[in-house]
Formats: C-alpha cells, sequence, structure tokens
C-alpha cells in the first residue's frame, strides 16, 4: 500500500495580517523593471544602522580628504624640491665654466 504524495504548501498570500503590528515597518518592493534605490535601502534602515553608517561615511570621506590633501602637498614638496636643485645645478655649472677670452 503507498500513502498519498503529499503536495508541499505554499504560504498563504490572502491572510488578513492587519491585527499584528510589526517590528518595524517593511519597505515596499520595488515595481517591475526598478532596482532599489539608496534612499529606500537608507529609510528602510533602523536608527542605529542609519547612524552606524553615516559615521562610517563621514569617517571615509575625511580619509579620503586627508588622503587627496598629503598627496598634494607630496607634488607641492617634490616640484619645490626639483626647482631647487635645478637652480643649484645651473648656478654650479655655469660657474664652473671657466671664460674663454680669444
Amino acid at each position: 500500500m503507498t500513502s498519498p504524495r503529499r503536495e508541499p504548501q505554499l504560504p498563504n498570500f490572502d491572510a488578513d495580517y492587519s491585527t499584528t503590528r510589526p517590528l518595524r515597518s517593511e519597505p515596499e518592493p520595488p515595481e517591475v523593471g526598478q532596482s532599489p534605490s539608496f534612499v529606500s535601502w537608507w529609510r528602510s534602515q533602523p536608527k542605529e544602522g542609519q547612524l552606524l553608517v553615516g559615521g562610517g561615511a563621514i569617517a571615509v570621506g575625511f580619509a579620503v580628504v586627508s588622503l587627496i590633501v598629503k598627496l598634494v602637498s607630496l607634488a607641492l614638496s617634490l616640484a619645490l624640491f626639483g626647482g631647487f636643485l635645478y637652480i643649484g645645478y645651473k648656478f654650479l655649472s655655469s660657474s664652473s665654466v671657466p671664460d674663454r677670452d680669444p
């Protein structure tokens, strides 16, 4: 005797859940053909998550600005050093050549 094959149960999407209160509001799913935006993702995060992501973004932003300032400073320092070397070379090379009188 074979037992009847059971079909897997699918969730009931027609159930009324209006009596239960969700812990936090769930974001609306995007419409067909649209990808979820950063703003909708941001709004779906809890306040602690927003603070953490915002603080991390500020820290990364300051690190990037600091890196750019350091690179510009390095470029200016190298240009200035190169200028001094060039002026020194020209000064020393012009004074070491003896004047030729005809």
